[in-house]
């Protein structure tokens, strides 16, 4: 039970606006038409069309907007 609560494992969750990233490094790059972030030592570029981050809690974030495409 320790492991899922304190869960340490890069994840994404996906839906039809939404992205959500839990355990990531860093963010590189935060603009309307794409966001870079790093996890373990690479990088997950999220690209679209009015991009915002709507939720940021320590290591999770979740970005809403019309995404196009996401390449890791």
């Amino acid at each position: 039970m320790k492991n899922q609560i304190f869960e340490t494992k890069f994840k994404i969750n996906i839906t039809e606006s939404n992205i959500n990233i839990v355990n990531y490094n860093k963010i590189i790059e935060i603009n309307d038409s794409n966001i870079i972030i790093e996890y373990n030592n690479k990088l997950l570029k999220i690209y679209g069309n009015n991009l915002t981050i709507k939720k940021m809690i320590d290591d999770e974030i979740l970005i809403q907007g019309d995404i196009t495409s996401i390449n890791l």
